[in-house]
């Protein structure tokens, strides 16, 4: 992204592009980040780069309705620093129910209705299972034809 791009310019780089497309003080501070002491103090240090390309950026000084201005994101308010949803299914759903799987097969689809789970989270006990509990979690059909689930001693 452009905001990037500026971040990681050198001053006579930067200075280039000021020089070029002239914007006010104001529009150099929301860009650049810097005061109009510290410019000052940099057009004294650092001079333009003449053969730096500065047409990449007309976007941030030259607004049309094609290209929208983009400011940079001030530090500490990027969207990563936001409180994210976690996916899936809120609460110890999953842990509870691995919590309660019987020694004695029981009817699969009952237990994940009680357990308010889905059948495809018991079935993958290695992927959800953080009990630590002594015994495999089971999941198979018995010689009727009904799911059961159950937990080796």
């Amino acid at each position: 992204m452009l905001q990037e791009k500026i971040k990681d310019l050198s001053w006579t780089q930067s200075l280039s592009i000021i020089q070029h497309y002239k914007p006010s003080e104001q529009r150099i501070g929301e860009i650049f980040g810097i005061s109009k002491e510290k410019l000052q103090t940099l057009g004294i240090i650092f001079k333009p780069d003449p053969t730096f390309d500065v047409t990449p950026y007309y976007v941030l000084f030259e607004p049309s309705s094609e290209h929208p201005v983009t400011l940079p994101i001030p530090k500490g308010e990027s969207h990563y620093s936001q409180n994210k949803k976690r996916a899936g299914r809120p609460g110890n759903n999953i842990i509870n129910s691995f919590w309660n799987v019987p020694s004695t097969p029981v009817g699969a689809i009952e237990f994940a209705e009680k357990s308010n789970v889905s059948l495809s989270v018991l079935r993958q006990s290695k992927r959800f299972d953080k009990t630590n509990l002594l015994g495999k979690v089971h999941v198979r059909k018995n010689k009727d034809g009904i799911l059961m689930i159950w937990r080796d001693k």
